[in-house]
């Protein structure tokens, strides 16, 4: 009948909504996957910082240069690896829906980040640094500490 809605047959998978009506609902089951998920790569995370990793990573992942890079990148390869080794058995014993798209952006995004955090020169500059910045401009003149106060 043209113009009359067809009914979906039962042996059809069913619609997805659309993404923004999708995003919108938040269900207990979300919930459930979030804490699974997260507890699994929390488990993973331990294993892979501390059971997985070489003492030479550890030792050379801070150091400057391409030997510090190369052993951060070799750190990291075997995190991210132990992190999937761990979540995907946990997803299909506990039957949790993830999307791969889902799991290669989290896992990269955190493979980047971890990357980052464990080059250590990254994060030097950080309470050190401001800390002596602060110490200058109180030992500087009034005109500099205005300029700090005004910025701060």
């Amino acid at each position: 009948m043209p113009g009359a809605a067809a009914l979906p047959d039962k042996d059809s998978p069913p619609r997805l909504a659309p993404l923004s009506r999708r995003s919108q609902e938040f269900t207990p089951v979300h919930a459930a996957t979030f804490a699974a998920v997260f507890i699994a790569l929390y488990v993973a995370h331990s294993v892979g910082d501390h059971w997985v990793q070489t003492s030479h990573q550890s030792a050379n992942k801070g150091r400057p240069g391409w030997v510090g890079r190369f052993a951060d990148t070799r750190h990291v390869a075997t995190l991210t690896l132990t992190k999937l080794a761990v979540l995907i058995p946990a997803a299909m014993l506990l039957g949790l829906h993830l999307s791969v798209l889902g799991l290669v952006a989290g896992l990269g995004i955190d493979a980047v980040t971890h990357w980052w955090a464990d080059r250590r020169s990254t994060l030097a500059w950080d309470p050190g640094e401001l800390h002596l910045m602060h110490v200058r401009v109180l030992a500087a003149g009034p005109e500099l500490r205005e300029v700090y106060r005004l910025a701060a």
